[in-house]
């Protein structure tokens, strides 16, 4: 994938006008390439894949597109080239970010994944965890919050004190 990203690129820096700086790679559309995180092989949209939240779905691993198929493509991007003298948005050709949007089909799917046999820390609640800071994070845009580290810290904060005080009633 990466020698193919390479050459779509060297052909886009050697004809893209001088004031575009987005790279759509459309050369790999139906192109059997793109590797899913649940580790199965298929084509360039073909279907959507989202490159973001993998951790949301754990039993739907294959809407989403891998992290070494994201970053092939990615570090294929040689910003160095000559002529380019910003940064280039780099978009995979159906592949988008996933969004609070994209789960409400998955409503059962997130449900069934949380243990209420344990707290929120626990690692078996991985997914619940996940989705909240989903939900911090479309919160956190649609409002622009700006130092969305320190929202999220602040959020972990308050759920690890809930944690404590639960442990604490249960006499633990």
């Amino acid at each position: 994938l990466r020698f193919a990203v390479k050459g779509v690129w060297k052909d886009f820096c050697a004809s893209r006008p001088p004031d575009v700086y987005k790279f759509v790679p459309e050369t790999l559309r139906g192109v059997p390439l793109l590797l899913t995180h649940a580790q199965q092989v298929t084509t360039f949209c073909s279907t959507t894949k989202f490159s973001t939240w993998r951790d949301v779905l754990p039993d739907k691993r294959s809407l989403f597109l891998s992290r070494d198929t994201y970053c092939a493509i990615m570090e294929s991007v040689d910003t160095a080239a000559q002529g380019i003298e910003k940064s280039v948005d780099t978009e995979i050709p159906g592949v988008r970010p996933f969004t609070l949007n994209d789960i409400i089909p998955y409503r059962e799917e997130v449900e069934n994944a949380i243990n209420h046999d344990v707290g929120f820390m626990d690692p078996q609640n991985e997914p619940l965890r996940v989705f909240w800071s989903l939900v911090a994070e479309a919160f956190a845009e649609e409002h622009q919050i700006i130092g969305y580290d320190v929202f999220t810290a602040a959020q972990n904060k308050a759920w690890e004190r809930r944690e404590i005080k639960e442990a604490r009633a249960r006499g633990e």
